[in-house]
């Protein structure tokens, strides 16, 4: 098939199309939608694979043939089917094209139990390899019939199998995803969460319902741009179908969703068709080879993946970074790193003509995406690479780069235990890919340097946001008296536009495309050919509508941060967890003394300073004056031993739907669930993210605000994965001036956490020189509420607080000092003598001794100087 970039697109989105829903008779069925359609009956015969047994004959899959009535339901809110080329498939009424007659979109998308013609097998192989199906064992499962309580039957838990000594059978687990549309407070799981048929079919409707709704809302000029409505609907199908089971009957686990089996499904049929169709091999041939299954060992896939390399540097290693506005570039920094990653996987997509589905994941900086395995593919990614590299090096001098790694693979690698081979097998095999390419970097070995490095012109000095870079337009901020670079102030208005809710909706344009005016939302640089303009919900849905019918809108993002934690993540266009959570002035704050005397003024709805925030925890009392440190706590962590959560969590039967699903879920905790967090929590809206997303964190907020966000986080991460002790996270904090240089704030967070990781076990946080376990870390926390009431009830002096912290020392080098044990009759006297002072009672003596004696340095020894510590910095001013 001799096609066009444009055109290998167009059919492949159709593909995908085909291969994304040819489930969706699963939401369907379970809903009940057809249950009295008398349709129902002739697609069985189309559709279902019909077997024969001592009691009779009987239908299977009976969502096989919902799937194409639920097509007939969702077409008038599809891109015309009919209308102009249809490829692959077949054009209605069967003539004219170059493939089988019956070859339609529907047929392929509802004929995967029952295939015939070659791309009816593309999906169904599609569809098992991301079972990771042998063949012997998918003919079983297309023979058994439906359990009765299939429509009851509530997803699986990955996280809460993790670790366990044996494989965990079904009735062994006891947490399940609700069935609802995708919010912040969806994600989580709860215990023995399955309801009787009756209220369980109606979960379904709503799903139904909203599915309809839902794909109304895409805009109409968007769905004549296959690319874009395709890129909509995996949002759309990821809000609905992302906690419903895929596979609810016979004895098969229900450990993946819907969405995710669909997403791999997708992938690796595109993939399969593109590879034949370039070839030019003959459809009827490949279709019985692939139903008989002897081509598993050809390297029909491409596995690409893209790793962002030096994310701590990009976002902090500017040297001239100063602290006025650090708040609002470091959001634009960290935001663009997400982008950067976007962009780069648009581009490999858009160059390699492959749909959005063909992505499987992209989170943290890094993506995978699913590529057919040919010379002109492999071609077009080599251009690719060094359309990436030359930017990275023009742009960031190579300290920054994403770097692309290309992995063959086989049918036989999609498959679970019992194969040489298998899926376990491919998933190192990327790995020392990706090791291999990030060691491989701009190619350099033997070269001399560059000329985007060698010819870069300093005649203007250094960008004054960014002193790597040259400057080379004034900023507009400066009143002329200052120059910077162009990424740089992109960088800058991404921070200050994405604070501000107005400006939820993010499109990416081809550089190429002429009509873009000059915008405030206009970012000014050309990124890796594309250019982003920031806008408003209404200008988004309507006013480029030109730009997608031309097909130079290449995406249209929601950013928008949740503003309920129940209501669906969906609001008419593809979605992106991008923008995170940033404080921000609220009203009055132009009259809070605590920001008395600071240059920059407080302006309802800016971003805040970390100046401002650092004084957030302070306590205005009136006459007295202000109390507490003017402090900033700087929090980072990461998952433990997340390559062996991987490893576990997948099973004896670990399958690229499973995989990607716990990619998944794993990145929507930090990227969707703590901004929300942040955002809903009034305790915690002055904590600002840095950066949070894939397995990692990284916020700054008020000292002791963060503090106990920290623990908060761990009981909120605690109960994702469903209360399992073996998966925990690792953290480190630190306290620093407002004036701390913003560009060793990464490097000591960072080696604060690296502590915390050399505990024996990890799951620990290392703050003030000590390492604590996350529970040690609770009681911290309780004790030091505890100490604050005695210190208001009974006006505990400084002077006496000092006392104790010498007491911690004593009592944690009793073993070594054995005179040390007089801690406690130190402290009895200390206290008495305090107490006698002020006319204190034995009541009060009893309290005090029981509370920071027994409960304090009695069972945490020095650990406890944190305590008392943090209550001194609450009363310095």
């Amino acid at each position: 098939m001799a096609l066009d970039r444009a055109q290998w697109m167009d059919a492949g989105c159709r593909m995908a199309l085909a291969a994304f829903l040819h489930d969706l008779g699963k939401l369907a069925e379970r809903a009940g939608v057809f249950a009295r359609d008398p349709a129902i009956e002739s697609n069985r015969q189309l559709y279902c694979p019909y077997h024969r047994g001592k009691d009779g004959g009987w239908f299977t899959h009976l969502h096989a043939a919902a799937t194409a009535l639920a097509f007939d339901h969702l077409e008038p809110w599809l891109p015309d089917l009919v209308a102009g080329d249809p490829r692959p498939f077949a054009p209605r009424g069967g003539e004219g094209g170059d493939c089988d007659p019956t070859d339609s979109l529907i047929n392929a998308a509802a004929a995967h139990h029952k295939p015939d013609t070659f791309l009816q097998w593309c999906v169904a192989t599609g569809d098992r390899l991301a079972s990771g199906f042998k063949r012997e064992q998918f003919a079983d499962y297309n023979g058994k019939r439906d359990r009765d309580h299939h429509v009851r039957t509530r997803l699986l838990v990955a996280f809460e199998a993790y670790g366990k000594a044996k494989a965990a059978q079904e009735d062994d687990l006891r947490w399940r995803y609700p069935l609802a549309s995708l919010s912040p407070r969806a994600l989580f799981p709860v215990r023995d969460a399955e309801p009787d048929v009756k209220m369980a079919q109606a979960n379904y409707v709503r799903l139904w319902d909203a599915l309809l709704a839902g794909a109304k809302q895409i805009p109409v000029s968007h769905r004549a741009c296959w690319p874009l409505f395709v890129d909509h609907l995996d949002s759309l199908w990821l809000s609905v179908a992302h906690a419903i089971p895929s596979a609810t009957a016979f004895d098969v686990c229900p450990d993946v969703s819907l969405y995710d089996h669909a997403k791999t499904t997708a992938a690796l049929a595109v993939a399969m068709w593109r590879y034949h169709a370039e070839r030019g091999d003959d459809a009827a041939a490949v279709a019985r080879r692939l139903k008989d299954r002897d081509d598993y060992d050809d390297k029909k896939f491409l596995l690409i993946q893209g790793d962002f390399c030096g994310i701590q540097d990009f976002i902090f290693g500017a040297a001239s970074l100063t602290q006025k506005g650090a708040a609002r570039l470091l959001r634009g920094r960290s935001a663009m790193v997400a982008l950067l990653t976007e962009l780069a996987a648009l581009r490999v997509l858009d160059d390699l003509a492959l749909p959005a589905t063909a992505q499987i994941i992209n989170a943290a900086g890094k993506f995978l995406i699913v590529a057919p395995n040919t010379p002109d593919v492999k071609a077009a990614l080599a251009m690719v690479r060094q359309r990436l590299d030359d930017w990275f090096l023009k742009h960031s001098f190579g300290l920054a780069s994403i770097a692309l790694a290309a992995t063959e693979a086989c049918g036989r690698d999609f498959l679970t235990k019992g194969e040489a081979r298998g899926f376990k097998g491919l998933l190192d095999r990327l790995g020392e890919a990706l090791d291999d390419a990030k060691s491989r970097r701009f190619g350099l070995c033997g070269q001399t340097a560059p000329a985007a490095i060698r010819d870069t012109d300093f005649a203007n000095g250094v960008c004054h946001l960014d002193g790597r870079l040259p400057a080379t337009v004034e900023d507009p901020e400066s009143g002329g008296t200052r120059w910077a670079h162009p990424f740089s102030l992109d960088q800058r208005t991404l921070g200050r536009l994405l604070a501000d809710r107005d400006y939820s909706r993010l499109l990416v344009f081809d550089a190429a495309a002429g009509g873009l005016r000059d915008n405030t939302g206009l970012l000014r640089s050309d990124i890796f050919g594309y250019r982003m303009l920031l806008t408003r919900d209404e200008e988004a849905s309507g006013s480029f509508g030109e730009f997608a019918r031309a097909g130079t809108l290449r995406r249209a993002f929601d950013l928008s941060l949740p503003l309920d934690g129940d209501a669906p993540l969906w609001h008419g266009i593809a979605r992106r967890p991008i923008n995170a959570h940033v404080p921000v002035f609220r009203d009055g704050a132009e009259d809070d003394r605590r920001y008395d005397g600071l240059k920059e003024t407080a302006k309802t709805g800016d971003i805040k300073t970390f100046e401002h925030l650092a004084r957030d925890d302070q306590e205005d009392r009136g006459d007295e004056g202000l109390y507490g440190v003017t402090a900033l706590g700087v929090l980072k962590g990461d998952v433990d031993n997340l390559g062996l959560l991987f490893r576990t969590a997948l099973g004896d039967n670990p399958t690229f739907a499973k995989w990607a699903a716990l990619s998944r879920r794993m990145n929507a905790f930090f990227a969707t669930w703590l901004p929300w967090r942040c955002h809903d929590d009034a305790r915690y809206r002055n904590v600002y993210t840095v950066f949070a997303g894939g397995d990692d964190f990284f916020f700054v907020g008020p000292w002791r605000t963060l503090k106990d966000f920290a623990g908060t986080v761990r009981q909120d991460f605690a109960q994702y994965g469903a209360e399992n002790p073996k998966l925990s996270f690792s953290a480190g904090f630190i306290m620093v001036k407002p004036g701390h240089p913003l560009r060793l704030l990464g490097d000591a967070a960072e080696e604060a956490l690296a502590h915390a990781k050399a505990r024996t076990g990890k799951n620990a946080i290392h703050l003030q020189g000590r390492t604590l376990e996350w529970r040690e870390y609770d009681m911290l926390r309780e004790r030091g509420t505890a100490l604050a009431t005695l210190v208001d009830e009974h006006a505990l002096p400084t002077a006496y607080l000092h006392d104790v912290l010498a007491l911690c020392d004593m009592a944690a080098k009793v073993k070594d000092r054995p005179q040390n044990a007089r801690w406690r009759s130190l402290l009895f006297y200390r206290t008495r003598r305090y107490l006698r002072d002020v006319s204190g009672t034995d009541a009060a003596l009893a309290a005090i001794i029981q509370e920071i004696g027994e409960r304090g340095i009695g069972r945490m020894q020095a650990k406890y100087r944190i305590v008392v510590s943090d209550q001194l910095y609450t009363v310095r001013g």
